[in-house]
C-alpha cells in the first residue's frame, strides 16, 4: 500500500450549483425533468483523463495502511482532502462518458460496506440514483424522493447509508424511519448499525452508549460515570456533580437515528433531517398519505414555506391482495409528478417521483453499464412462457417484480379488474414490446404490431369560435390514432349556430370536472373518441348474418375502434371545456358527457356550441321506463346506476370483440384498474363507456340512411360555414 509520502491528488474538484440557471443538466431515464450537475472542471481533470476507454473504469481510493502512523498534520492534510471529495465528489470518464460522482456516491462506494459484507461496485443504475437525489436535495421546493423500482437494485441500502451519512455529519439532526412491519424497520436498523461499525476512525463520529444499539443511535460523547470516592472529591473541591474530567477538541455531532412502529401519527411533532419510509407500496395497516400529511410539518418550518429536511420513499409493488394499497401508493405517484406544479412551485406532495425497470437490477458489463438488451430478452421470453400457459395472475405478478413500465407496477390483481383482464393484458404486451423494440407480437398476416400513437394538442387558428389545427408534441395532452379526413366540418341551419358534420363517423364521451382544484386534488377531466364502423373503410372483414364482423377478423378492424383519448385536470374546468370544444370541432363530433352537475352543458350552450352537444341516444333511457316520448331531450345524461351499468356493459362487450385491435395503451391502463366501484378515479374509462353509449344511437341512424345524404360518412352539402 501507499506511504506517507504518497497522498492524493494535487486537484481536487469543488462543486458549484445554480439551480435558477444550471451550468448543465442530464437526463435521467425514469426521472421526467432534467437532472441539474454541478459545474465541470476542465477535461483534463477529469478522473480516467488520457486512458483508452476499455481502461476507463472507476477505481476506489487507496487508502494508506499506516495513516494513523503519520505525522499529525500530514495526516489530517490528508483526512480534510478526503472529506473534500466526500462533501464535492468527482468528475470521471467511464466507458467514454463523463460522469460526475456526487460526494455521497463516492463515499459510498468507497467506505460502506452492504448487508452482504462487502463495498458497492460501480452501478449505472445507482450512479443515477445518487444524481436524482441530489437533485432532490439540493432543491429547496422539494421535500424529497418517491422511488418505486423493481427488485433487488438495493435501494434500501442506500437510503439507510444516506441517512447515516446525513445524520454522522450534520449537527443535531434526527433521521427516523418506518417500515411495512415494525420488526422489518428494526432490521433497517441494525443494517445501519453493523455498517457504522466498519466505517473507518477518520468518517466515524463518536457514538454514545453501546456499540451495537438497538433503538436509538445517537452520535454523542459517551455518558461519564463516577465511582462513589470520585463523586466526593469532586464535591470536596467545589466542582459540578457529574462534570466530566475528559476534554474533546470537538463538538459532538450529536445526530440521530432511530424508527418508528408502522403506525400513523409517528413522528408528529419531531424535527426530522430524513424520514425513510420503506415499502409503501406494501404497507396496509395505514395509508401512506395521511402518515405524509404527518410527517411534512417535521421537514418544515414557518407553515411549510421553508424546507429544512428531506424524505425519501423505496418501494417494489408486489404481493399485493386487495386494490387499497395500490391505490393509496398510486395517489402519491401522480400527486409527486415534477411537470405538475401549483403556485408554489412544489408537486401536490411535494416530492419528485422516479421509476426504474428492471433493467437497473440485471448484470452489468465490465465499466458497470447495465446489459439492457439481454434484460429486456430475457423478460419477454418469461412473459411469454406465462401466455402460453395462461397463467395470468402469475404474469401479472411477474410483471409487478420485473416492470418494464410504470403501468406494470401499479397492474392489479386479476380480481380487482371486471373488465377481461387477461385480454388487456395480452394486447397491452403486444403493444408494449413493439414499443420497446424487442420484436414484439405479430398480427395474424405476420406483420409486426405498432402502437401508432402520436401525442400533441389541438388549438385556434385565429382565436376562440375559429377552426382547429394540431400540433404534434411529446408532452401533448392528446393521444391520437387516426385524424379525420374532413376535419372542421360542420354545417348551420336556421338557428345560425355550427352543427358537427362527422357525427355518423364518430362519437366521443366525456367526464369533466366542475370545480376550480385546490393543488391538484381531484379527479381528471378526460374525453374519449370513438370512431364507429364504416363499412367503405373496414371492406376486408367478414361479416356475419348479424351483421357482426367475423371474430376471426376482428384483429383487421380500423374502424369500431377509439381514435383519440384525453386526460387532463386544469386548475379552471373552462379550460378543460375549450380543450374539448377543440377536439369536437375538429372532429366534426358531438360530445355526449358525464353530466352530474352539467357545467359544461352550459358551457357549450353559453358559448354557441349547444348542437356539439349531443341528446341522449334512445337506447339509453333505461332509466326513464314508462317516460319515453314524453321527456324533453337530454343533452348528455346524469351517471345513474341503470346508466352505469349499461356502459359497463358496452365496456365488457368492447373488450371481448375489439381490444384485439386498439392501439391506445392509456386507455388500456385505465381499463386495467377499473373495478367498477372506483369510477371516480377512472375518468378515462367513464368517458370510454360514455362514447360507446353515444354510438348506440347507430341503428337509428341506418333508418335515416335513405333520408339523409349524410349518412354512411358522406356529410350534408355544406351551408354557412362559422367556422
Amino acid at each position: 500500500m501507499a506511504g506517507e509520502a504518497e497522498g492524493l491528488e494535487d486537484y481536487l474538484y469543488t462543486a458549484e450549483w445554480n439551480f435558477e440557471d444550471p451550468y448543465g443538466t442530464t437526463a435521467i431515464e425514469g426521472f421526467e425533468i432534467p437532472v441539474n450537475l454541478p459545474k465541470k472542471p476542465p477535461r483534463k481533470y477529469f478522473k480516467n483523463y488520457g486512458k483508452k476507454v476499455k481502461n476507463q473504469k472507476f477505481k476506489r481510493e487507496s487508502i494508506p495502511n499506516n495513516l494513523k502512523d503519520w505525522s499529525d498534520d500530514k495526516r489530517d492534510a490528508y483526512v480534510d482532502k478526503l472529506y473534500h471529495k466526500r462533501n464535492n465528489g468527482e468528475w470521471w470518464l467511464i466507458k467514454g462518458k463523463e460522469i460526475y460522482i456526487t460526494g455521497r456516491f463516492w463515499f459510498y462506494l468507497n467506505f460502506w460496506q452492504t448487508e452482504a459484507g462487502v463495498l458497492p461496485q460501480f452501478r449505472e443504475g445507482d450512479y443515477c440514483f445518487f444524481l436524482v437525489w441530489e437533485h432532490c436535495f439540493l432543491d429547496k421546493e422539494c421535500y424529497g424522493l418517491l422511488d418505486i423500482k423493481g427488485r433487488r437494485m438495493g435501494d434500501t441500502e442506500k437510503a439507510l447509508f444516506l441517512m447515516w451519512e446525513f445524520a454522522s455529519i450534520t449537527r443535531n439532526s434526527w433521521c427516523g424511519m418506518q417500515n411495512v412491519k415494525e420488526d422489518d424497520a428494526q432490521d433497517n436498523f441494525l443494517r445501519i448499525v453493523v455498517a457504522h461499525n466498519k466505517i473507518p476512525w477518520y468518517f466515524k463520529p463518536i457514538m454514545k452508549g453501546r456499540s451495537a444499539p438497538t433503538k436509538v443511535m445517537l452520535f454523542d460523547y459517551p455518558e461519564v460515570i463516577y465511582s462513589h470516592k470520585k463523586l466526593e472529591d469532586k464535591k470536596n473541591k467545589g466542582e459540578l456533580e457529574g462534570q466530566s474530567d475528559i476534554h474533546y477538541k470537538y463538538d459532538a455531532i450529536r445526530g440521530r437515528i432511530d424508527f418508528e412502529s408502522s403506525g400513523k401519527g409517528k413522528y408528529d411533532g419531531k424535527r426530522l433531517g430524513i424520514w425513510h419510509l420503506d415499502e409503501p407500496g406494501k404497507i396496509e395497516a395505514f395509508d401512506v398519505n395521511e402518515q405524509w400529511a404527518v410527517i411534512k410539518p417535521a421537514l418544515a418550518l414557518s407553515n411549510g414555506k421553508i424546507i429544512v429536511g428531506k424524505t425519501i420513499w423505496t418501494t417494489t409493488v408486489e404481493d399485493i391482495e386487495t386494490s387499497k394499497t395500490l391505490e393509496n401508493i398510486k395517489k402519491t405517484w401522480d400527486g409527486s409528478d415534477p411537470n405538475k406544479r401549483n403556485d408554489n412551485n412544489r408537486t401536490t406532495t411535494g416530492m419528485y417521483r422516479y421509476f426504474r425497470n428492471c433493467v437497473y437490477a440485471h448484470e452489468v458489463d465490465e465499466w458497470g453499464f447495465h446489459k439492457k438488451e439481454e434484460c429486456l430478452t430475457m423478460v419477454f421470453n418469461t412473459i411469454k412462457g406465462f401466455e402460453e400457459l395462461t397463467d395470468w395472475d402469475g404474469l401479472a405478478s411477474f410483471q409487478r417484480k420485473h416492470p418494464i413500465t410504470i403501468e406494470d407496477v401499479f397492474r392489479p390483481p386479476h380480481n380487482e379488474c371486471i373488465l377481461y383482464p387477461a385480454l388487456l393484458d395480452r394486447r397491452k404486451i403486444q403493444l408494449e414490446t413493439d414499443k420497446n423494440g424487442i420484436g414484439g407480437d405479430f398480427e395474424a398476416d405476420g406483420s409486426r404490431v405498432k402502437n401508432r400513437i402520436i401525442t400533441g394538442d389541438f388549438v385556434w387558428t385565429n382565436g376562440f369560435g375559429s377552426q382547429v389545427q394540431w400540433l404534434p408534441g411529446p408532452k401533448g395532452k392528446w393521444h391520437v390514432s387516426r385524424f379525420p379526413k374532413n376535419p372542421n366540418n360542420c354545417f348551420v341551419l336556421g338557428d345560425g349556430l355550427p352543427r358537427p358534420g362527422n357525427d355518423p363517423l364518430y362519437t366521443m364521451g366525456v367526464d369533466p370536472v366542475d370545480h376550480m382544484t385546490e393543488d391538484g386534488q381531484g379527479s381528471d377531466g378526460a374525453a374519449v373518441i370513438y370512431e364507429r364502423f364504416n363499412s367503405f373503410i373496414d371492406t376486408n372483414v367478414a361479416i356475419n348474418d348479424k351483421d357482426e364482423v367475423e371474430e376471426f377478423d376482428r384483429w383487421k378492424l380500423i374502424t369500431s375502434n377509439f381514435v383519440a383519448d384525453f386526460v387532463d385536470r386544469p386548475d379552471d374546468p373552462t379550460e378543460l371545456f375549450e380543450e374539448i370544444l377543440m377536439a369536437a370541432i375538429y372532429y366534426g363530433v358531438a360530445i355526449f358527457p358525464e353530466t352530474n352537475r352539467g357545467s359544461i352543458v352550459v358551457w357549450f350552450n353559453e358559448n354557441g356550441f349547444k348542437h356539439y352537444v349531443k341528446h341522449r341516444p334512445e337506447p339509453t333511457r333505461v332509466d326513464t321506463a314508462g317516460k319515453k316520448g314524453k321527456k324533453k331531450k337530454e343533452r348528455g345524461t346524469k351517471a345513474s346506476k341503470p346508466i352505469i351499468n349499461l356502459y359497463i356493459q358496452e365496456l365488457k362487450k368492447y373488450v371481448v370483440h375489439r381490444i384485439v385491435s386498439t392501439r391506445h395503451v392509456r386507455i388500456i391502463n385505465d381499463f386495467r384498474l377499473f373495478n367498477g366501484k372506483n369510477r371516480t378515479v377512472r375518468d378515462l374509462t367513464v368517458a370510454a363507456g360514455f362514447a360507446l353509449l353515444s354510438d348506440m344511437d347507430q341503428k337509428y341512424l341506418k333508418k335515416k340512411e335513405k333520408k339523409n345524404t349524410w349518412s354512411k360518412g358522406m356529410p350534408v352539402k355544406k351551408r354557412k360555414h362559422r367556422l
